[in-house]
């Protein structure tokens, strides 16, 4: 039996009673860390999540049959009081106990049923080398993700090299890596990061990490990128238990091969005539970069460029009228413009890569850069949810904004308006740009924070902002540049 199915069962046969991951493991003889990533890779969700959605649905079932008191099934579940108990449910469900009570219908609900046994389903799998690594340093772009939600890898990798891998000092490799990471809840978190020999410049928005001396076993995977998390399905469920291997509770790595089409996900296996004409191919084509960047050097003298950076804001609402006009009455100047983070922003000004960046003025600009500030509107922070949301056209509380699951907007700041930016919130996704976060918005449970200046745009499709007791603060936002902006030549 897999790793999967001996934890199932022991979720089931001790749903009533108190479990934890440590507990789930213990029942699997495994550490918290095997089971995690073997459960997760196989359901696309953490072990607790489960156990939460199936005693919610437990709950569920038993309100719509009127069976006991609303405490009693709160007790039952888990929950130490009413309160903490409707919360959960209406988080999970997007009704109230007393709702679902009352109807008696389980109808529409997003139920998780028992998954009694999951079936053997084992990716190809060779046996892997083993090899012994010392210390290992990393710089990178860190995201929480979520089982069952790497869609998201693809594109933090395209922000990672776009963004950040350019400006990364003393890389060692020139192939970056994926690194999982886990905390002691289960909670993954992935790393795309480029090896380095020191930690001596980590630039905003990075992260570091150092990996200690260990053995690694290093499996390969020749299919699509897709179908990755069954290979790492295969690896925790069958292949440790069956090899008596026991694996170390430290971050894992994944480094594709020189082969691996980036364009398309697909691995390839090349013969030994496609491994010579690849040889060659690698000399020739630093010459051909060469090549191309003489090129593009020689037609940009013939135009002059503005380099601009933005949010999503700026970016998507407000400057591309503006520089289509300016393109307009100047066609001698070329105008490239990037949506990226604040932090992104900040070092791309910093180090002369871009001339002018489009947001607002915070500390780190005045303090380190003295830059020059125009500011041209002003906005708010607002919470967005969808029209057909529970609280759409309320004014809700702190206390129900905090019970709510949101959206984590990766592509920028989430202070949070008001008095709820003092407060943890449970980020339920996090997203890559506004846009991302408004396909997910839009007839969902979730809500967000973001600009005051994405009403119209939102509203356009269906969401629309809460009317809070404590009106956020409009904040000004403009073009910040220094003065090096100022004398270049256009």
């Amino acid at each position: 039996m897999s790793v999967t199915n001996k934890a199932l069962f022991a979720i089931e046969r001790n749903l009533g009673c108190d479990l934890s991951l440590g507990e789930i493991a213990r029942r699997c003889d495994v550490s918290r860390f095997h089971l995690a990533h073997a459960f997760g890779d196989a359901t696309g969700m953490t072990v607790m999540e489960y156990v939460r959605r199936r005693r919610l649905t437990e709950a569920a079932y038993a309100l719509a049959a009127r069976a006991g008191d609303i405490l009693d099934v709160a007790l039952d579940a888990g929950y130490g009081s009413h309160e903490a108990f409707s919360r959960a449910f209406k988080t999970q469900f997007g009704k109230t106990p007393e709702d679902l009570r009352k109807a008696e219908s389980i109808t529409g609900l997003a139920l998780t049923d028992a998954i009694r046994h999951l079936p053997q389903t084992s990716a190809p799998l060779s046996e892997p080398d083993f090899r012994n690594l010392g210390e290992l340093l990393f710089v990178g772009l860190r995201e929480r993700i979520f089982y069952g939600g790497t869609q998201t890898i693809p594109a933090q990798w395209q922000r990672f090299m776009t963004d950040h891998y350019a400006w990364i000092e003393d890389k060692t490799a020139a192939i970056p890596v994926g690194i999982n990471t886990q905390d002691e809840t289960g909670e993954m978190a992935y790393v795309c990061a480029a090896e380095v020999s020191r930690f001596d410049t980590v630039l905003i928005g990075l992260t570091s990490l150092t990996l200690a001396p260990a053995t690694y076993a290093v499996f390969a995977h020749d299919g699509h990128i897709s179908a990755l998390d069954q290979t790492y399905s295969t690896i925790w469920n069958d292949w440790f238990p069956a090899s008596g291997k026991i694996p170390a509770e430290a971050p894992g790595f994944q480094r594709h091969n020189e082969t691996f089409d980036t364009r398309t996900g697909n691995g390839v296996v090349l013969s030994p005539a496609g491994s010579a004409l690849y040889s060659r191919a690698v000399r020739i084509l630093p010459a051909l970069d060469e090549a191309r960047e003489e090129i593009e050097h020689l037609q940009g003298r013939a135009k002059a460029s503005l380099r601009l950076a933005t949010g999503d804001l700026w970016g998507l609402v407000i400057l591309p009228e503006v520089i289509n006009d300016f393109v307009q009455a100047h066609p001698d100047v070329v105008v490239h413009t990037t949506i990226t983070d604040d932090g992104t922003r900040f070092e791309g000004l910093r180090n002369g890569i871009y001339d002018i960046v489009f947001g607002r003025l915070s500390n780190k600009y005045q303090a380190v850069l003295h830059p020059e500030f125009e500011p041209m509107m002003r906005q708010a922070t607002y919470v967005y949810c969808d029209a057909r949301h529970p609280l759409a056209g309320t004014a809700p509380d702190l206390e129900t904004l905090l019970a709510q699951r949101w959206i984590s907007p990766g592509y920028d700041d989430d202070a949070g308006p008001g008095r709820i930016g003092g407060h943890p919130r449970d980020f339920a996704v996090r997203v890559e740009n506004v846009m991302h976060a408004l396909m997910l918005i839009q007839g969902s449970p979730l809500i967000m924070a973001a600009s005051s200046g994405f009403v119209d745009l939102f509203r356009q499709s269906g969401v629309g902002h809460l009317e809070l007791d404590d009106a956020p603060r409009p904040q000004e936002s403009g073009a910040i540049y220094t003065e090096r902006a100022l004398q270049k030549p256009l």
